[in-house]
């Protein structure tokens, strides 16, 4: 993790996104403790794309968190498809209990697919030089984050990792041809793997939920 030598670009990033209308949005899913007296920065450059293990690209509303290894979360951004910096606050070494990261303890990032309202761990590399650990003052830039979605159930058309009343409604939306589902959704939706979507497909479905 770079630190008070790099601190200099922190302003230069924060005026060039400012120049283009950039609007820091706030957390709605992940809480933290604010302004606790010692942070550093992470930028998180447009150019990484980040996305989801299965190729989707995050969505303007999700969010990136960061965490301890005991899983407090100390900061937290909302990704707008624009670069940004997300602010990783340390402890207050002045009040109890603990409400940040202590020097050398490993960065955790976490991501909230708003979409779905699933979370899901991130794998994140950074720039060559850059340290994964907390830093008082320091300064880190993203090479790549992947959030892993969690492994997809049949019958769990809408991806929430639940299987309910709205899965079987998508399904009949697609059957009833008013909805054109996505590759992913007809493999979800495929309850009995005979690779038609019809009634059965509802029926056995209906029968998961009602006996899980």
């Amino acid at each position: 993790m770079k630190s008070w030598s790099s601190l200099f670009l922190i302003p230069i990033f924060i005026l060039a996104i400012a120049s283009f209308g950039f609007a820091q949005l706030q957390p709605v899913h992940f809480s933290f403790a604010a302004s606790t007296g010692s942070n550093a920065t992470t930028v998180i450059p447009l150019s990484i794309d980040p996305a989801y293990s299965d190729g989707q690209p995050l969505a303007t509303g999700d969010e990136i968190g960061v965490f301890t290894p005991d899983s407090l979360c100390c900061g937290a951004v909302v990704w707008q498809e624009k670069s940004g910096a997300l602010t990783i606050w340390g402890d207050n070494q002045e009040t109890t209990p603990i409400d940040g990261f202590r020097a050398g303890e490993q960065l955790h990032f976490r991501v909230w697919q708003q979409s779905t309202d699933i979370e899901c761990e991130a794998e994140v590399t950074f720039e060559s030089g850059d340290t994964e650990t907390f830093q008082a003052n320091g300064f880190l830039v993203m090479k790549s984050l992947v959030a892993h979605l969690p492994e997809r159930l049949r019958g769990d058309v809408n991806n929430d990792g639940a299987l309910d009343i709205q899965d079987v409604m998508l399904i009949v939306e697609i059957i009833l041809n008013k909805k054109a589902p996505t590759e992913d959704e007809t493999w979800a939706a495929d309850c009995n793997e005979d690779g038609v979507i019809n009634v059965l497909d509802v029926v056995l479905l209906v029968k998961w939920i009602l006996n899980p």
